[in-house]
């Protein structure tokens, strides 16, 4: 797996409302981005566009996350999780990434990457689980796992290991042993019937993300329960990612209309002198037609004058009109 060094251990923190936006093709190369995405990343435009997206990759992260996130996607679907990168100066930044398969006709044609800010409990808890997971743990502890289950069914253990107690004083031991077995059959039937019912959440929307290892980086609960909070925060994250893309889809068609127009305006400028350069001198010329014109009917209406003035004639002294 790509090392990318040096790392500072500080952490870049970037605006809630910011969406790292970007997309590979099977390689894993990066085709497109946005501007979130490059100014989080502290890359260069030239130094992200067809570099492999594990440019940004952190080396804290455990290979097995990227192997569930492979093998997610190589199924078609889409993988959400937590990840860890790493800015150019060596400085890291947390994403919560939904990542999704790019279709064109059906085939999968490459990988698109939505990306928004960690919240400080998802950070702590995936620092723990993939501290565990470097290390060749397993993501739960037992001990969480049992923490976590004995909070769930408090209601039911509690009242019981006081009615043990009670019973033990009052009426021996065996009341107490029997009133025991009881509580662990309850408490075991408990368990089983929380899980069947989540397990049946779980199979309403079987194309959900809901990997139980991406689960305990989200979730706070255990077992099957964390894997339908999984099931939740990824369907919320899909309709993010829609809205995401219609967004940035968005601004792009702004952007190329506010360019359109600032070229038409060039255009505009650029051509209005040579046009009116072009039409000086036909209007010059219509001018001097229309004096050419009208000096000629000045011209006939006065030699016309000339002729119907009267001339004498010397000899007969008589008038007479020209012919």
């Amino acid at each position: 797996m790509r090392n990318n060094q040096p790392i500072t251990g500080r952490e870049y923190e970037f605006d809630q409302g910011k969406r790292l936006i970007s997309a590979t093709d099977l390689g894993g190369k990066i085709r497109v981005f946005n501007q979130d995405f490059l100014e989080v990343s502290g890359f260069s435009r030239e130094e992200l566009e067809g570099a492999p997206h594990n440019i940004v990759r952190h080396p804290d992260m455990p290979p097995s996350v990227f192997k569930n996130m492979w093998a997610t996607l190589k199924q078609g679907k889409p993988w959400m999780g937590l990840v860890k990168n790493r800015r150019k100066n060596g400085d890291h930044y947390w994403v919560s990434a939904y990542v999704t398969p790019v279709k064109d006709n059906g085939k999968v044609v490459g990988y698109e990457s939505v990306r928004v800010p960690a919240t400080a409990a998802q950070k702590q808890r995936a620092e723990r689980v993939y501290s565990r997971l470097r290390a060749g743990r397993k993501a739960f502890a037992w001990h969480q796992y049992a923490n976590f289950y004995l909070r769930e069914l408090v209601p039911v253990w509690l009242p019981g290991v006081l009615l043990v107690a009670a019973l033990s004083t009052w009426f021996g031991g065996v009341a107490g042993v029997m009133v025991l077995v009881a509580l662990v059959v309850t408490i075991a039937w408990q368990l089983r019937h929380a899980q069947a019912g989540y397990h049946a959440l779980l199979t309403t929307n079987p194309e959900a993300f809901s990997s139980a290892m991406v689960a305990n980086t989200y979730s706070r609960f255990g077992g099957a329960k964390a894997r339908v909070e999984m099931v939740l925060l990824s369907e919320a994250a899909r309709a993010r990612t829609g809205l995401a893309r219609i967004e940035d889809a968005t601004h792009g068609l702004r952007k190329i209309v506010a360019d359109t127009s600032a070229q038409a305006s060039s255009s505009r400028q650029i051509t209005e002198p040579r046009t009116q350069c072009r039409n000086k001198p036909h209007r010059q010329f219509i001018k001097c037609r229309c004096r050419l014109k009208r000096l000629l009917i000045t011209s006939r209406a006065m030699r016309k004058k000339r002729q119907l003035q009267p001339n004498m004639c010397p000899r007969a002294h008589v008038w007479h009109v020209r012919p």
